[in-house]
Parts: structure tokens; C-alpha cells; sequence
């Protein structure tokens, strides 16, 4: 039951990276998207915060140096890489950030190492920083009021309400400084998750097979009809309202959870989407050099200069059904880069290996 659980939302995390790169990709529909994509993945993030986290001081360092090596390190890890990328070949970014000097790369070094900053071409990383933060946060907010013995069902919800109101109310004032909106939203969708998966567990929160499909229908719908003129950011802790965004939330994890049983379904489908799931990181961190690549195509056969338009953020045009190929190079160029590099990593291992012998 806990393999087919976690292969279902391996299948979600490669249907919302997806949606990802798709967004970014400026498909049309893309408000669509915003709606929920990144709230589903703080959702599904929390489905995994596991109450052994905190059964015991070593329990919950070892989880803290878990998200260290694998949410901080990639973090630090593409940020750095691709500042000095982007310094090297400054024509790739945009012209009002190209300003680079010896400061300017000291004082964006020290801003990634302590999560505050970014690159052009890995600002969707700010998931990853925002998630490291939101998961050791919730950790020891869980570690403190476990002490008042409150079911962990009800401290979810008021997790939950309380983390919803302040990112609401942020996000009102429109203020969001070092992100501490953006943290208190994705802290709700946090603790959300992790109550769904207590739903789940004891069978509160499913829907028969032969409902699946009518399901979907009904809530893609919904969440058609919830689409507002102002777009669900995350990144900038902006929404209309809490319900807005709560429901567009809750609705949003409905959708992708039954399209993720559809594809289950489907046996390439499914190998596909896992494969996608499991490579999350790689995607997120990478389309948006792949992008440029694109741009670079683009420039060629329209015969216009690629270094006075490789620097468009994110694409250079998307239309006449542009962004499909910017989804398809956004979400396959990276799994290649990955898959070369792993394979470089395993040939090192090995003459290393051998070496030693």
C-alpha cells in the first residue's frame, strides 16, 4: 500500500513539473496553471513529513541533515553554477541585471548560501529554498506542540489555518520580505499535505475508480471557473484572497491527484511520469537554461542575431505553438544532462575504484 502511495505521487511531482516547465513555457492556458501548481507541490511535499521526525533529537537532526543534502545543497549548488555562468556569458540575461562586478558576485555569493538569492536561470529554485525552510520550520513547531498531547489530525488543521491567515494577510499588505509570505502560504499546503495523508491512511479521502474520470471533469471545471484576473504567485505571496487560494489549492491536489490514477492506468504513461517525478529537481533547476536553446533555434530560422535575443526571459516568443517545443527541450534537455552526468560520476567511481585496487 505505502509503494503504491509513494508511486502515485512520484506520478504527481512529474505531472506538476511538468505543468512547470509548461508554464514557463507561456502555453496559453497557463493562468490555469498557476492556479495550483506550485501549492500542490508544497501539498505533496507534506504528504511525506513522516511524526518519526521528531520522536527524538537524533530522529529530527537527521531528518534536518537529510533536507540539508538534498533541498540546501542542490540549492547552493545551481545558484552558484549558474552565477558564474551567467557572469562568464553575461548576453544571456537580461540587460537591466548586467552589471556584474566583483561585489556584485561577492554579495549575490553570500545571499545563495544564505537562501536569499537567485539567478535568472534558476529562479524557480526558490521552491527549493522555500521548502527547506518550510520543512524544518514545521518540524519544530510539530516538536514543540506535541508537548500539549493534540491529536496530530487537529494540529494540521491548526497549523494549517493559522500559517493561512499570516501569508494571507502578507499577501494583502503585499508584503513579502525575504520571503516570510511566500513561507507562511507554503506552510499551510505543508501541513495541509501531511493531513491528507492522515485522510488517506484511514480511507476519508478517496473516490471509487469508476468516479475518477467524472471527478477530474468536475473539478478541472471548478478550477476554470475560479480563474481571476489577479494570478496565484507564490513566489511573490500573491492571491486574491485566503479562500481563493485555499480552495484553488485543495481543488488543484483533487485534480492532479485523479489525473495521476488516469495515468496509472496507462503503462507508458506511467513509467513516463514517474520518470519525470523522480528527476523533479533536475527539471526545475534546468529548463530554463533549456530554454535558450530554444531562443538560439528560434534566432536561426527567423535570421535574427541570437546575441541580441538570447537574453529574452523566459522565451523569446511562444506562439504559433512555440512553447510545445520549449516544454518538450525544458523538460528533455535536462534528463539528458543528468543522465551524461551520472555517467561521468559512475566512470569516475569506477577508475577510482580500480585505482584504489
Amino acid at each position: 500500500m505505502g509503494n503504491a502511495r509513494n508511486i502515485e505521487k512520484d506520478i504527481m511531482k512529474g505531472i506538476l513539473i511538468f505543468l512547470v516547465v509548461l508554464g514557463h513555457a507561456q502555453f496559453p492556458g497557463h493562468r490555469f496553471i498557476y492556479l495550483f501548481h506550485m501549492s500542490c507541490f508544497f501539498i505533496v511535499s507534506g504528504y511525506f513529513w513522516k511524526t518519526s521526525y521528531i520522536t527524538n533529537r537524533k530522529s529530527t537532526m537527521h531528518m534536518i541533515l537529510k533536507r540539508i543534502k538534498t533541498l540546501y545543497i542542490p540549492f547552493v549548488f545551481f545558484n552558484i553554477l549558474f552565477l558564474i555562468v551567467e557572469s562568464s556569458f553575461p548576453f544571456i540575461i537580461p540587460e537591466n541585471i548586467k552589471s556584474i562586478t566583483f561585489s556584485f558576485l561577492f554579495l549575490n555569493f553570500v545571499k545563495i548560501i544564505f537562501l536569499r538569492g537567485r539567478t535568472i536561470l534558476t529562479d524557480s529554485t526558490w521552491f527549493l529554498s522555500v521548502l527547506f525552510i518550510v520543512t524544518v520550520l514545521y518540524t519544530f513547531i510539530m516538536l514543540i506542540l506535541k508537548k500539549f498531547k493534540i491529536k496530530e489530525n487537529t494540529l494540521c488543521i491548526i497549523i494549517s489555518l493559522i500559517s493561512l491567515f499570516l501569508g494571507g494577510i502578507l499577501s494583502y499588505l503585499r508584503i513579502n520580505i525575504y520571503e516570510v509570505g511566500t513561507i507562511f502560504s507554503a506552510l499551510s499546503m505543508y501541513s495541509l499535505g501531511n493531513e491528507i495523508k492522515n485522510l488517506e491512511i484511514s480511507n476519508k479521502f478517496f473516490c471509487k475508480d469508476r468516479y475518477k474520470l467524472v471527478i477530474l471533469s468536475f473539478i478541472f471545471l471548478i478550477l476554470l471557473l475560479l480563474i481571476n484576473h489577479q494570478e496565484v504567485r507564490m513566489i511573490d505571496n500573491s492571491y486574491p484572497n485566503i479562500l481563493y487560494f485555499y480552495f484553488a489549492s485543495i481543488f488543484g491536489y483533487i485534480f492532479t491527484k485523479n489525473l495521476s490514477d488516469i495515468i496509472s492506468d496507462s503503462k507508458y504513461l506511467k513509467k513516463y511520469f514517474i520518470f519525470f517525478g523522480e528527476h523533479s529537481m533536475a527539471i526545475m533547476c534546468l529548463h530554463m537554461f533549456a530554454f535558450k536553446f530554444v531562443i538560439a533555434l528560434q534566432c536561426i530560422l527567423n535570421n535574427t542575431n541570437v546575441l541580441q535575443y538570447i537574453s529574452s526571459y523566459p522565451v523569446y516568443y511562444a506562439n504559433n505553438y512555440w512553447w510545445i517545443v520549449y516544454t518538450i527541450v525544458g523538460v528533455i534537455l535536462p534528463l539528458i544532462i543528468v543522465y551524461f552526468i551520472n555517467k561521468l560520476l559512475s566512470f569516475v567511481r569506477k577508475d577510482y575504484y580500480n585505482y584504489e585496487k
